[in-house]
């Protein structure tokens, strides 16, 4: 099963290989999810950087309150809804 996956990697790298050499087009489009995902690599890293600094601090002192602030608010505004249509 190895020496499966390993021929089958191959040949799909030598066949990118190919089209790259092939295709102007088919290499842009690569070259754009290529940036596309480093930019999305780093977006990640930037936001976990935030999360685990004064974001964090933040969703600890005041997560309770404001989850039970939402709550009440969603069945007030499910219940307000609910009253608006039931005449029909």
């Amino acid at each position: 099963m190895g020496l499966f996956k390993k021929l089958v990697f191959t040949a799909f790298l030598l066949l990118i290989g190919i089209l790259f050499f092939i295709s102007e087009t088919f290499t842009e489009i690569a070259a754009g999810v290529a940036i596309l995902l480093f930019g999305m690599i780093m977006l990640e890293e930037g936001f976990n950087a935030f999360v685990q600094g004064r974001l964090q601090q933040w969703l600890q002192c005041h997560c309770f309150r404001y989850l039970r602030e939402v709550n009440h608010n969603g069945r007030t505004t499910v219940y307000g809804q609910g009253r608006k249509h039931s005449g029909r």
